[in-house]
């Protein structure tokens, strides 16, 4: 049976969020879900993200999953609260590494959002469907997705108005060689017209 036939109803694709929500819920990595692997799960993000899995909270696949991160990441978070604290005691080590792999935790600063933003050379719309795929298959969180868009949308923005002022600086220098050639052209007449009076 292929994985398309396991979960290709939405009351098992509903079972399948629910049950990999709670494992990212109990802190366990993405990577570790023994019911499908996070390639396919991501496939369904794609496919059925926006798919409601809770008729209470009309909660979508993909809001359900990221909400799920969030809680898995705030396990490990009161981990090291309750460490420093000295309330567990617990190895910190696990601890800060679960903490730079689920999180947004750094030894130094820099961009996890530089491989979406900094490829130039792709086109705007490109890159705007690159990131619509990032944040479909969870590459990128919602406001990473959010930061990111404003960008390339200020960027569109800018390369729009730099066009037409490029479009009107060509039709002005096309109206001032029409003015410099009508006057040309005229020139003799109005000689002819001051000589006769």
């Amino acid at each position: 049976m292929t994985l398309q036939e396991k979960f290709n109803t939405p009351e098992l694709r509903r079972q399948l969020c629910a049950n990999f929500c709670q494992h990212l819920k109990d802190g366990y990595s993405i990577d570790s879900f023994s019911q499908a692997s996070f390639k396919t799960i991501q496939r369904y993000i794609a496919d059925y993200g926006d798919e409601i899995i809770d008729d209470t909270s009309q909660q979508s696949f993909r809001d359900a999953i990221e909400s799920a991160r969030a809680e898995g990441l705030q396990f490990w978070e009161k981990l090291a609260i309750d460490n420093a604290k000295g309330d567990i005691e617990g190895d910190k080590t696990i601890i800060i590494f679960n903490l730079k792999n689920k999180g947004r935790y750094y030894d130094k600063r820099e961009s996890r959002n530089a491989e979406y933003q900094l490829d130039y050379s792709l086109s705007a719309a490109q890159r705007l469907e690159k990131l619509n795929k990032a944040r479909a298959l969870g590459e990128i969180d919602s406001q990473q997705y959010k930061d990111l868009i404003n960008g390339l949308t200020l960027e569109v923005d800018l390369i729009e108005v730099s066009e037409l002022i490029n479009e009107f600086q060509s039709l002005k220098q096309k109206f001032d060689e029409m003015q410099h050639t009508l006057k040309a052209g005229y020139s003799p007449i109005l000689e002819d017209i001051a000589n006769e009076s």
